[in-house]
């Protein structure tokens, strides 16, 4: 079953993409108005690390699809309910 459940994820043709990828995760932790918020928008501002985001979540077995197809930003809006038809 999990096979076949793995076979069906629209990133199965792109895994391969990710086995030479080294990173090493990052986790912000800390008390209620002690700071983590500004941290972490520091962060992601450089642009040197990634952020996970509801729509990494959800979409988890499609991303890598989204980003090569080029329909990352159209499936992160219309998860968010935004119309991007205008």
């Amino acid at each position: 079953m999990q096979s076949e459940v793995m076979n069906s994820f629209a990133d199965r043709p792109y895994l391969d993409l990710c086995s030479k990828i080294d990173f090493s995760p990052i986790f912000i932790m800390g008390e209620h108005r002690s700071g983590t918020t500004l941290l972490y928008k520091s962060l992601v501002a450089t642009e040197c690390f990634n952020c996970v985001t509801a729509y990494h979540i959800i979409k988890y077995d499609q991303i890598l699809s989204n980003y090569i197809n080029q329909t990352e930003y159209q499936n992160y809006y219309q998860l968010n309910g935004h119309d991007i038809t205008r």
